[in-house]
């Protein structure tokens, strides 16, 4: 297979290797968001190292050599979208990226979300924008490995014979004080009900309930501050269609649940102002 167009240049699904491409310090910074967050779109990554770097098109230059270099991969996964070749491209840790940050000593074992591609990506965004957006506002995000290292627990909070495992954690440092969030990513697939095993709204804020009515969250994850879930959805409709089930019951909401919507490439100034002001 060509691993260039008929001008020369590289295409989304090959690209001519290159030998002696070595990480600068801007692309450990991406190596490093990447790592902690999942796969990320390079329009995010350009503006979280806008601090130091403006030129959009030498940014797009570097994450390409990345990538020729063995550092970063395109997921394939990202092309099953409607208009994918008018998106930014989706960036992920290739092994040799992953290896390199272990090399250097500067590897984390973090907690980067499971499931559907699509799922991953989605809860990727949303987390690494309220990182970049926490840092501009002069706030410290502090991520899920951080919280379970320190208090020895795992993600999975046991409840009886079941497991309440939110799709991300994290929390927001306002200088001194503390605010922690567990993230619900819906893309759309979820029932509000339904009779089966299957996970719906109604069985999620059941389990929630639950968690909170016991004082789990806190107690798992050893944490004093208040602790929060934020639901994100794709549409406005979905938002509408949860804020109408959560009002239904009243006793769910209690000022535990945020609900938000985020589009495809979520970027700063779109998060909703209480994750962020606290």
């Amino acid at each position: 297979m060509s691993q260039t167009d008929a001008l020369g240049r590289a295409t989304f699904h090959s690209i001519t290797p290159q030998a002696g491409v070595r990480p600068t310090a801007r692309d450990i910074r991406w190596l490093k968001h990447i790592e902690r967050h999942g796969p990320l779109s390079s329009a995010h990554l350009i503006e979280f190292t806008s601090d130091t770097h403006r030129c959009k098109d030498t940014a797009l230059r570097r994450l390409q050599a990345l990538r020729a270099g063995g550092f970063l991969c395109l997921p394939t996964q990202q092309r099953a979208c409607a208009r994918a070749e008018f998106r930014p491209y989706v960036y992920d840790l290739a092994p040799k990226g992953a290896q390199f940050l272990k090399d250097a000593g500067l590897a984390e074992n973090t907690v980067r979300p499971t499931g559907h591609w699509w799922h991953m990506h989605d809860t990727a965004t949303f987390t690494a924008g309220v990182d970049l957006e926490a840092r501009q506002r002069g706030f410290r995000y502090i991520p899920a490995h951080e919280i379970l290292e320190r208090a020895g627990a795992t993600l999975a909070i046991p409840i009886g014979r079941r497991k309440l495992i939110p799709d991300q954690l994290f929390a927001i440092d306002y200088g001194g004080l503390f605010r922690a969030f567990m993230v619900e990513v819906d893309r759309g697939t979820e029932p509000i009900a339904s009779p089966s095993a299957r996970k719906s709204w109604r069985s999620a804020l059941e389990q929630y309930h639950e968690a909170f009515r016991g004082g789990l969250p806190n107690r798992h994850y050893g944490l004093k501050a208040p602790v929060q879930v934020v639901w994100v959805h794709r549409t406005e409709a979905r938002h509408a269609a949860f804020a109408n089930r959560l009002g239904s019951i009243p006793e769910y909401s209690q000022g535990r649940h945020i609900s938000t919507v985020v589009g495809w490439n979520f970027m700063p100034g779109t998060t909703i102002s209480s994750v962020i002001n606290g």
